[in-house]
């Protein structure tokens, strides 16, 4: 495994699923961290897809290439979606809606489109992150991190991974 900054990536999965492990290793060393929740939803993706990505693409492609493949990971898998809750929010009040069924998650990442389904489903699932879906003061998703039992804010986009106002933030 390498690290970089704040996420680890599987040597093995760069190998197989990047066009060159050495350039891949080059553009993550360099890579703001803003983007390199960008790299790490790529690699995960074309994982699930058994697809090869090139890091070494411009950021645009790589934003055109990340939203193809969630539509194809989305188109998949729709109708297989439990509908069970996965937090007990009967104490619970938000002024947003807690996404907190496999389907309240799948359909998010396909009406928003974006990865929160493919790339973080299973964290969800094991508590280790928490998304909602806002509609005020503009629509979007919120998705946090559970550090050690403490909140983390991850991001939050409108559609198509479009940066949220200030107001929103």
């Amino acid at each position: 495994n390498t690290y970089t900054g704040r996420r680890w990536f599987s040597l093995t999965d760069l190998y197989y699923f990047t066009k060159n492990i050495d350039q891949t290793i080059d553009k993550l060393i360099t890579v703001d961290a803003i983007n390199e929740t960008l790299y790490s939803d790529l690699l995960t993706c074309a994982i699930k897809l058994n697809q090869v990505v090139d890091f070494t693409w411009s950021l645009k492609r790589i934003q055109e290439e990340h939203k193809k493949q969630i539509k194809r990971l989305l188109a998949k898998e729709i109708d297989n979606k439990e509908n069970n809750p996965i937090y007990d929010t009967t104490a619970m009040t938000f002024p947003f809606r807690l996404l907190n069924t496999e389907k309240d998650i799948f359909v998010e990442g396909n009406v928003m489109h974006h990865c929160l389904y493919n790339c973080y489903y299973k964290k969800i699932k094991n508590h280790d992150y928490i998304a909602f879906h806002l509609d005020s003061p503009e629509e979007c998703t919120l998705g946090i991190y559970l550090v050690n039992g403490h909140p983390e804010l991850n991001q939050i986009y409108k559609k198509y991974d479009q940066l949220v106002s200030d107001e929103t933030k």
